[in-house]
């Protein structure tokens, strides 16, 4: 038995710009994509950095405690006085984003682009 390969043909009205508009929003997917995986990234750091703050604020807490038996007792009769704080200035703080090797996402939104100046 032989299989018939039948094929359709169909006439498209400006195939040109429908193939722009395809690889346009093929890039505006793989952007959201690369996005999305960034904000991943940055939710999988703050889990992270919240576990190693916790384990710092916990080994703290013991430390004065240990430093509160330690230290000796005493009593002062003078009354206490407290001293104005001006707000401190703190430096801002400098991002430093790593540049390392192009991810599949990066090279595939780079040959999309190509394909999209070629037409």
């Amino acid at each position: 038995m032989k299989k018939e390969n039948s094929q359709l043909h169909i006439r498209i009205d400006e195939p040109v710009e429908l193939r722009k508009g395809i690889l346009e929003s093929a890039i505006d997917v793989a952007e959201s994509l690369k996005l999305y995986e960034g904000v991943k990234a940055i939710k999988r750091n703050k889990n992270l950095y919240k576990k190693a703050l916790k384990t710092r604020v916990k080994e703290l807490r013991t430390a004065v405690e240990r430093l509160e038996k330690n230290l000796p007792k005493v009593s002062t009769d003078e009354p206490k006085q407290k001293q104005a704080v001006g707000p401190k200035e703190s430096e801002p703080t400098k991002r430093i984003r790593l540049v390392g090797p192009k991810s599949k996402l990066e090279t595939d939104l780079e040959e999309i682009r190509a394909k999209l100046n070629k037409l």
